[in-house]
């Protein structure tokens, strides 16, 4: 039984690779080929990178920016497509329009969307039909695997339309609590809410594909994605009371300016090993909290301006909404350690509840 998956494995960060490969994973425990389709959003192409890093800059700054930055676009071309390539099993034909999925028809037993952010209409700049698997014949198994709208509400130009191209999707898995409550304003009411796929993978599977200790000594890890002066501050002073290294993943060339060890723009499985050995992880980041989580490292979050409902959803289901820094001068916020065999536990039984899901779907394809 073939399945083809849609989800935003083309965004380049380490969020986006991982969960296509978690997602691809599972469904390979219950189907026997698992393809992920080689979507690709214009803003993200390759050939476009540069353009999309400099739009809001004009003339010779332009320029000089671009020449600037070619070093470090490279860099994340080799390190999120050299991933991909080993680990995923992707479709030769890319899909860019919904013009290229009626010129290049797919063949499969059932469609699958999900996860990441695939139903963010502000992250993706509008509302993407191909996402909501609107190219899939009507006679055709369509689900969702713990589909992410990261807001609590829709624009409400977009109701109709959303719940429309939700209608034909006949099961429904979504990774916040919130898109639930969400979903069912939309009178759609048979959706579950399952982790995002990076946590229903138990940590022995990552530890195998991260690599060896890049750190000797004990260290506090930084993973921002969001430039914020006070989020730096309290991070260098967090790391000298607790006479900790200060570690940084780097994702843009000015941050080898930070006050720490910075690795910029590390292998995806340096990624994982950073987290893996580090003694608290300081993040503004989903899936920095989600491998936090399941490497049980004592973690605290800052929320970012947009898109924080991820955060949020994670950290209640987890029990810890106390780890949400919102002052600046809370170095205390960390002193009590995370009750992680509690933490297990949940996560067991959603990796069990996950499988029941794609195991009902299954059998509904099979009938």
């Amino acid at each position: 039984m073939k399945i083809e998956l849609l989800t935003l494995q083309c965004i380049k960060n380490y969020g986006s690779v991982l969960q296509t490969y978690a997602t691809q994973k599972i469904l390979g425990e219950f189907f026997e080929e698992v393809e992920t389709i080689r979507f690709i959003r214009d803003d993200s192409a390759d050939e476009n990178m540069l353009n999309e890093w400099v739009k809001y800059d004009q003339g010779i700054k332009a320029k000089i920016k671009k020449i600037a930055l070619m070093p470090m676009c490279s860099r994340y071309k080799k390190v999120f497509n050299s991933f991909l390539s080993k680990f995923v099993r992707l479709t030769k034909q890319e899909y860019r329009t919904d013009d290229d999925f009626v010129k290049y028809p797919l063949m499969a037993d059932a469609f699958c969307v999900g996860s990441d952010q695939v139903w963010n209409s502000s992250w993706n700049q509008g509302i993407l039909p191909a996402m909501y698997l609107k190219f899939v014949p009507d006679n055709k198994m369509k689900f969702s695997f713990c589909s992410s709208f990261g807001v609590t509400e829709l624009p409400s130009d977009e109701v109709d339309d959303t719940r429309r191209l939700l209608d034909r999707i006949k099961y429904i898995s979504v990774r916040e609590s919130t898109a639930v409550d969400l979903l069912n304003g939309l009178g759609i009411n048979n959706a579950e809410h399952l982790l995002d796929p990076t946590l229903l993978l138990p940590v022995e599977f990552w530890k195998n594909i991260s690599s060896p200790r890049l750190v000797k000594e004990n260290y506090v890890l930084v993973y921002q994605l969001n430039p914020n002066q006070e989020f730096d501050e309290y991070a260098k002073m967090f790391a000298d009371k607790k006479n900790m290294k200060l570690v940084y993943i780097g994702m843009r060339m000015k941050d080898k300016l930070k006050k720490g060890k910075v690795f910029l723009m590390p292998e995806v499985e340096e990624f994982l090993s950073l987290i893996q050995h580090a003694s608290y992880v300081i993040t503004d980041s989903f899936h920095g909290t989600a491998f936090s989580l399941n490497f049980n490292r004592e973690l605290i979050d800052i929320y970012p301006n947009e898109f924080s409902t991820r955060l949020s959803s994670i950290l209640k289901w987890a029990g810890i909404p106390n780890r949400h820094l919102t002052n600046f001068n809370d170095f205390t916020i960390a002193e009590q350690k995370i009750d992680y065999d509690s933490i297990n536990q949940k996560l067991d039984e959603e990796r069990i509840k996950a499988r029941k899901f794609l195991k009902n779907v299954k059998n509904n394809i099979e009938e």
